[in-house]
């Protein structure tokens, strides 16, 4: 007998039934959007294992690397709200394919680029292309997977994907940088966000149940204070002193103050700020800061200690990469098995808990010169991650309002990835500032772990507060 490929995931992602054609529908989005992000966060970490090599090649000094390595995420965190929005209310197909061939475009400046500021610059638009395909793949499958147990069961798919993308980033340098080129990986890159959009032009286009008009100042507000901010922290981490980061920090925070204020005169803002009074929101959110300060900082540099530290190969660094995210994709698609007392927020609570589990281990192996006896942390952390993976995206469409899931995963990846910046640059300056790499990386870890620990405090407590609410009867 011979199955088609709907009865084929079926087997793998078991849901209820639907009629025919929204089978088909509903198949399309899960996957092609899966794949979306896959892609995205495949581009995300390819360049993690890669940078002692980009230095070289591109002739970049301290300040180059530096953006080498944090420009993707300037235009994801300044651009996952807006484009998350664009797609509930301009069209969520539209976003994605646009933000497909965005990643193209950008993969593209990589691959020719000369010098570090065309590089920075390929890195900083694949990751506005990024933003769209993780912002609107959620959305887009939000839709198709209404009820809370369909909602699960894809979220759990989705979060592999994320996971997967994170584990395949590393490899692809390491494989392609001494039998073809630097280059190559940016090319495969950009190969794959052209199949991405095609794949993107077939899907059903789907739009927010009230659509509204482009909240421009709200966008523009945003978008700078976001793109200010963490330039200030790519800066802090340079040359430019004090003084400029200073400056950039001040500069982001009026924008910040002025987009509250806009937001709060605006009949249909962009983001209604009186969500945040509600804890099931909040606790998602802050789970997402907190995965993003914690465990996503501490492993965004530790191919750089594995490479410089420890004088590890790209490739063997990449592996024990691999070590936290492949175990992380496994457990992603696990966690729709957790018992219905772990679901939810618990999950959230239960994920950062387990992260702070791997990096307090490898804090406690941080002397060793041996790749091989950190890796039990890579695992602890990589199981915690999947779990995480798994919730981020199901909270965030369920705790936002009914049909603007493209705001929801906005505002929960912005929380992700600006978290990440921050934490990635308290990481580096807290490693760098000891003489011996074992001390500064075991210094790091803690810090992370330490953010992830509050973050599974604060979502727990604000899950309790939610769940007496709704016994309550008041909106959670």
């Amino acid at each position: 007998m011979v199955l088609s490929p709907d009865q084929i995931w079926s087997y793998v992602v078991p849901v209820t039934p639907p009629a025919r054609d929204d089978r088909r529908d509903r198949t399309s989005a899960l996957v092609v959007g899966s794949l979306g992000v896959f892609v995205a966060l495949t581009a995300f970490t390819t360049s993690l294992a890669d940078a002692p090599t980009l230095g070289r090649e591109l002739a970049a000094g301290t300040a180059g690397q530096i953006w080498i390595l944090s420009s993707m995420s300037v235009g994801l965190a300044a651009s996952l709200l807006v484009v998350g929005v664009l797609g509930d209310d301009r069209g969520r197909r539209l976003i994605f394919v646009g933000g497909a061939l965005l990643l193209t475009a950008g993969s593209v400046l990589c691959a020719v680029a000369q010098e570090p500021v065309a590089f920075v610059l390929g890195r900083v638009v694949e990751g506005v292309g990024a933003a769209a395909l993780v912002a609107t793949s959620l959305a887009m499958t939000s839709f198709f997977f209404p009820t809370p147990a369909e909602r699960a069961t894809a979220g759990a798919v989705w979060g592999a994907s994320v996971s997967a993308g994170i584990a395949t980033g590393p490899f692809l340098p390491g494989l392609l940088d001494a039998s073809v080129s630097w280059r190559a990986p940016y090319v495969v890159l950009a190969v794959l966000g052209l199949l991405v959009a095609a794949a993107g032009t077939r899907l059903r286009e789907t739009f927010a149940d009230h659509r509204r008009a482009l909240d421009l100042p709200g966008a523009v507000t945003f978008g700078g204070a976001m793109t200010v901010l963490l330039v200030a922290l790519v800066e802090s981490r340079g040359p430019s002193g004090p003084l400029v980061t200073t400056v950039l920090v001040l500069l982001a925070a009026a924008l910040a103050v002025a987009f509250v204020v806009v937001e709060r005169r605006r009949d249909h803002p962009m983001l209604d700020l009186a969500l945040f009074t509600r804890p099931d929101f909040t606790a998602t959110h802050v789970a997402g800061l907190a995965t993003g300060t914690g465990v996503i900082a501490v492993m965004s540099y530790s191919a750089s200690h594995l490479t410089n530290g420890l004088g590890a190969s790209t490739l063997v660094a990449a592996g024990a990469l691999a070590a936290w995210s492949v175990p992380s994709t496994v457990f992603a698609l696990l966690a729709r098995r957790l018992p219905a007392s772990l679901q939810g927020l618990r999950q959230l609570a239960l994920g950062l808990a387990l992260c702070t589990a791997g990096q307090l281990v490898l804090a406690v192996t941080a002397a060793s010169t041996s790749v091989a006896t950190m890796l039990p942390g890579f695992v602890v952390a990589g199981v915690g991650t999947g779990f995480l993976n798994a919730a981020l995206g199901r909270e965030a469409v369920a705790t936002a309002p009914p049909g603007r899931g493209g705001l929801g995963s906005g505002v929960n990846n912005t929380a992700r990835y600006l978290g990440s910046a921050i934490g990635v640059t308290v990481v580096g300056l807290v490693a760098t500032a000891f003489a011996d790499p074992a001390d500064g990386w075991r210094a790091a870890a803690l810090i992370t772990a330490a953010t992830s620990a509050v973050g599974a405090l604060v979502v727990l407590t604000l899950s309790g507060a939610a769940a007496r609410r709704s016994r309550q009867g008041v909106p959670a």
